[in-house]
C-alpha cells in the first residue's frame, strides 16, 4: 500500500480579482527583489487575497528565497485556509502531519486534508482515503478508504489508482473482483507507477483471472524496474534468465 503523499504545492497563480499588487510581487519574487515581494504579498494578504497569503507562506515554508520560518507560513497558510485555498488548506496539513513549526497532530491534519478535499484537491482527497485505509487517528474504514481513492484516481493520482487494485485483489473492504485490480493496475501503471506495473506482471504472470502471458509479464516487470520497483527488477531478471 502505498504511504501518504506529500507535495508541497508552488503553484503561483495569475487570476484574481487583487491581480495588480501580486502580479507585480510575483515578478519581483522571480527577479529576486524578494524583501519588495514580500512587503507586496504581505500588503494583499492583509487585504483577504488568499493567492497572496498562500504565495507568502510558501517562500516562508521552503526557505530558499528567505529565511525559513514554519511559524510564519502556519500563520499564513491558516489564514489562507480559513479563506478557502485549496493548497493552504493541504499545506498546513502537511505542516501538521512532519511537526514543522507546529506540534505533531495527526488528526487536525486528517481534518484539513478533508477540507482540502472537499475544496477540490485530489491529493487531499488521496490522503485522507490512506488515513481511513490505515486507521491512523481514526477507526479503519475501507468503504471511506475507497470512495477517496476513488475520486483521486479519477483525477490521474497513480498511487490511488494502485491501492484501489490491491483492495480488488485482496479483498480489502471490497469483494475480490480481478478484472478491476487489473484495470486499476492498467490505469496506474500506464501513470507510471512501479509498483502497478509489477503487480500486473504477477497477475499476468500467474494468470489471475485470465490466461497467463509470461512475455506481457516481463515487459511489466521490465518497466517497474526501470521506473525503480526492485521487486520489478527481481521479476525481470527471473523472467529475462
Amino acid at each position: 500500500m502505498k504511504k501518504l503523499i506529500f507535495v508541497y504545492f508552488i503553484l503561483f497563480l495569475f487570476i484574481n480579482l487583487f491581480a495588480d499588487d501580486v502580479d507585480k510581487a510575483l515578478v519581483l519574487r522571480n527577479n529576486g527583489e524578494i524583501k519588495q515581494a514580500i512587503e507586496l504579498f504581505q500588503k494583499s494578504c492583509d487585504e483577504n487575497n488568499t493567492r497572496a497569503c498562500y504565495n507568502l507562506a510558501v517562500l516562508y515554508d521552503e526557505g530558499k528565497l528567505t529565511e525559513q520560518d514554519y511559524i510564519k507560513a502556519k500563520k499564513l497558510y491558516e489564514k489562507a485556509c480559513n479563506l478557502n485555498h485549496t493548497f493552504g488548506c493541504y499545506n498546513l496539513a502537511i505542516l501538521y502531519d512532519n511537526a514543522r513549526g507546529v506540534k505533531k497532530d495527526e488528526l487536525k491534519a486528517k481534518k484539513l486534508f478533508e477540507r482540502s478535499c472537499n475544496l477540490g484537491d485530489y491529493l487531499g482527497c488521496y490522503n485522507l482515503g490512506f488515513i481511513y485505509y490505515e486507521g491512523v487517528v481514526v477507526n479503519q474504514n475501507y468503504t471511506k478508504a475507497k470512495k477517496y481513492f476513488e475520486i483521486a484516481c479519477k483525477a490521474n493520482e497513480s498511487a490511488a489508482c494502485h491501492n484501489l487494485g490491491v483492495m480488488f485483489e485482496k479483498q480489502r473492504g471490497v469483494s475480490l473482483d480481478f478484472i478491476k485490480a487489473k484495470n486499476y493496475y492498467t490505469k496506474a501503471c500506464e501513470l507510471k507507477n512501479s509498483f502497478a506495473c509489477n503487480n500486473l506482471g504477477v497477475m499476468l504472470f500467474k494468470g489471475m483471472g485470465f490466461e497467463s502471458n509470461e512475455e506481457k509479464a516481463k515487459e511489466l516487470f521490465e518497466k517497474s524496474c526501470n521506473l525503480g520497483s526492485a521487486s520489478g527488477c527481481k521479476n525481470f531478471r527471473r523472467l529475462k534468465n
